[in-house]
């Protein structure tokens, strides 16, 4: 009789223990999908599995205290019917604990749910918090960056406008030098050859004069004879052609050494512009490089600028995937480089310009010494 009476409670009590395999089995598949957030609720599941263990338990020795008490009542007469109402008991009991445990597992699912709605909410807002975060810094950077690049230019621009300042008032200041001294040696060649026309005129009419002399007084010589007077005014007229060719000897010196001291001068004008020339090939190179500085600078700007505008497009579109509106201000702070960008763009151009106008006072003033050479 004891047998039949186990072998028929077995059988809720599997039911029992296969519902609860189950449904622990599917807390656990939960806990260990959400172990890194949820571990209490482990604890709580592993709780509730074991007071479902005791109330078996207890189920257990209130089946063997109601088939002693079945036994007891009715005798060995009606051991079937005890049985059976026993194993209804039973049965109420196991379906009203597979029907809490259904509603506590639902509850549970239920709090889960809801707790990793709030979670996944805190990774959003913590995500959009740190591309905020990102964005700052990258803004503090650029700006950085803007400011360096710009404080880079504007030395670099003075550099090279005191350095192009400085050649050209040095070169401006020895072409002048230069065009002085070719002036006054100018005027002290036409001076030289007005004074040795006019003395060349002098001496050939001197010249003139002493051979109609000669010629009289030979005329006079040859009908007066030996005359003391015409002696002497031969040897007058002797002393004074040979006083008059050697002050024509010193006129051709001095033409000479005039035209000596013009080509020492021309020497130098030559050497001057050959200086001239290096210096202007030196300010050619010096514009090709502050040319190329200015290129990569621009190159950089642009690619900040491209950088900039990928980065606010991607940040657009995140955020209007997650249903929020671009912030305002990052738009603002992006407008403000880029007028920045511009500005610095715009004062590299008038550093630009500021440089052809000086390489076109420049070529103005190489072709004017040009011309000055030429005519002289």
């Amino acid at each position: 009789m004891t047998p039949r009476v186990t072998t028929v409670t077995s059988e809720p009590e599997s039911k029992s223990t296969s519902s609860t395999r189950t449904m622990f089995w599917r807390c656990g598949w939960l806990t260990n999908t959400l172990m890194p957030s949820f571990e209490r609720l482990t604890c709580a599941a592993n709780n509730v599995h074991q007071a479902n263990e005791d109330r078996a338990r207890l189920l257990d020795v209130q089946e063997s205290q109601l088939v002693e008490m079945a036994e007891g009542l009715y005798g060995p007469r009606k051991p079937m019917k005890v049985t059976n109402e026993a194993n209804e008991a039973l049965h109420r009991e196991a379906e009203k604990n597979a029907l809490s445990w259904e509603d506590w597992t639902r509850e549970l699912e239920q709090q889960l749910s809801l707790k990793w709605e709030q979670r996944e909410a805190l990774l959003v807002r913590d995500k959009d918090s740190d591309l905020l975060v990102a964005l700052r810094r990258h803004v503090e950077v650029l700006s950085r960056v803007q400011k360096d690049a710009k404080r880079v230019l504007g030395v670099r621009c003075r550099e090279g406008h005191l350095r192009h300042d400085g050649l050209l008032s040095s070169l401006r200041e020895e072409l002048r030098t230069l065009k002085r001294n070719h002036q006054e040696e100018i005027l002290l060649v036409r001076e030289a050859a007005r004074d040795e026309d006019t003395s060349n005129g002098s001496v050939q009419e001197a010249l003139r004069a002493a051979l109609g002399d000669l010629s009289f007084r030979e005329s006079a010589n040859v009908v007066c004879g030996s005359c003391p007077i015409l002696e002497k005014e031969k040897q007058d007229l002797r002393e004074a052609l040979q006083e008059w060719e050697r002050s024509l000897m010193e006129e051709v010196q001095r033409r000479q050494g005039m035209e000596r001291v013009w080509e020492e001068e021309h020497r130098r004008l030559l050497e001057s512009e050959e200086t001239t020339r290096e210096l202007q090939e030196s300010i050619q190179t010096e514009q090709n490089r502050y040319e190329q500085t200015l290129l990569s600078e621009q190159g950089r700007r642009q690619d900040l600028e491209q950088l900039v505008q990928e980065q606010f497009i991607t940040l657009t579109q995140e955020r209007t995937q997650s249903g929020e509106d671009p912030s305002p201000w990052t738009r603002d702070q992006l407008e403000r480089e880029r007028h920045a960008n511009e500005e610095v763009l715009y004062q590299v151009e008038e550093a630009h310009t500021c440089l052809e106008t000086e390489k076109l006072k420049l070529w103005d003033q190489e072709a004017t010494s040009w011309n000055w050479t030429e005519w002289g």
